[in-house]
């Protein structure tokens, strides 16, 4: 191994993230697609567990140290 490389830590919330991310498309996906076929109730419950799982997806990077920069 090389001595001058730290390995990366964190694997799980990366996974966690990935599957989160993988939720929040298809909920949006779904959602939208049911509220233009007009099943409103699923639709926004989709559009909500799609804001949930980005919510989250924002908690786990913010726990990794992960930055924001604001643009002026």
């Amino acid at each position: 191994m090389l001595p001058n490389v730290t390995p990366d830590s964190g694997y799980a919330f990366l996974f966690a993230d990935w599957v989160l991310g993988i939720i929040l498309v298809y909920m949006f996906l779904f959602g939208i697609g049911k509220i233009i076929l007009g099943d409103y109730l699923i639709g926004f419950i989709y559009l909500a567990l799609g804001t949930i799982s980005g919510y989250l997806i924002f908690k786990n990077l913010d726990k990794l140290g992960w930055e924001i920069k604001k643009v002026k």
